[in-house]
């Protein structure tokens, strides 16, 4: 893993572990940033928009509130945020990855599901046997197996 994603993970997880410190203090005005501007409303436009396109084919069930929030939480917190303190992605390009990854996210785990809907558990099994497919996965921001 890359040593500036590495110190911004640990800066992220830090809160967890300590009761007073700068860093929690970092941390939480960070993560406040970030899941209240423009990056969560990104992540969220490409959820809604993938599941609409979902809706819209015939047989195929929509996206349970479980596996929408397991993407929300999940890009926001190991991508998106990290991604952006970095400074390694603009927004508009941002969103265009979102759309393009959460789209394909979801039409993988919509195959898996069988037209039911689709729940966390498919989104993270997903997730797991295509993350290299994923055109975020170009910024290494998880570096290497």
């Amino acid at each position: 893993m890359d040593l500036e994603y590495r110190e911004i993970f640990s800066m992220l997880y830090s809160p967890f572990t300590s009761r007073y410190s700068t860093t929690r203090w970092l941390s939480r005005i960070l993560s406040e940033r970030f899941t209240r501007g423009p990056e969560a409303s990104a992540v969220r436009q490409a959820i809604d928009e993938a599941e609409e396109k979902l809706l819209s084919a015939k047989g195929q069930g929509g996206i349970r509130a479980d596996a929408k929030y397991f993407l929300l939480i999940n890009l926001m917190q190991m991508v998106v945020v990290p991604a952006r303190v970095r400074g390694s992605i603009g927004l508009e390009e941002l969103r265009r990855l979102l759309s393009s990854d959460v789209a394909f996210l979801v039409n993988e785990a919509a195959r898996q599901a069988e037209g039911r809907e689709i729940s966390g558990h498919v989104i993270l099994e997903t997730v797991a046997t295509r993350w290299r497919q994923l055109q975020l996965s170009n910024f290494r921001i998880w570096g290497e197996e």
